[in-house]
């Protein structure tokens, strides 16, 4: 899932306690990352309504962006992002599950990096996201992971949280 805040039942009362509810799916998951699958994505069409649905009859103080799968999904979010003059963006850059298997298409790399990162306010990858954004081997060291924040910084957002892991 990803979208606004993400709540299960056991973050309903902290969503309910700051309003936070809503969220956009953009594709229906099964639980076989590992393998590689399960990923089913909506079309663009209902995640756009989902988007003017939000944006339009709720509006937002925050949003944000986890597993957005393809260019064309990218592309549409960043679209509306645009739109809406979205303020305070979360983009979480959800691309490999914790077995190993490819959440985010190839070819939307450049899309993550030229059309959403420049939009957000703060980007959370984690290590294994950070390289691949990078095109980086591993990142090893303190002072690795400092230049990594550095060079993702580079492609736009205000803020970089790196994160150690999945």
């Amino acid at each position: 899932m990803w979208w606004w805040c993400w709540h299960s039942s056991r973050y309903k009362n902290l969503s309910r306690a700051y309003d936070i509810w809503h969220e956009c799916n953009n594709s229906i998951n099964s639980p076989e990352y590992s393998r590689g699958s399960g990923g089913f994505p909506q079309t663009l069409d209902a995640i756009e309504g989902q988007l003017n649905a939000v944006f339009e009859d709720i509006g937002a103080n925050a949003v944000k962006t986890g597993m957005l799968f393809s260019e064309e999904i990218i592309n549409l979010v960043a679209d509306k992002l645009e739109h809406y003059q979205a303020q305070n963006v979360v983009v979480d850059p959800v691309m490999i599950a914790k077995g190993g298997a490819p959440l985010l298409q190839k070819q939307a790399m450049e899309a993550l990096k030229t059309r959403l990162l420049p939009l957000a306010t703060v980007i959370t990858p984690n290590i294994p996201e950070a390289c691949e954004i990078l095109g980086l081997p591993s990142i090893e060291t303190i002072d690795e992971m400092k230049a990594v924040a550095k060079a993702l910084l580079e492609l736009g957002p205000k803020y970089v949280v790196l994160k150690g892991g999945h």
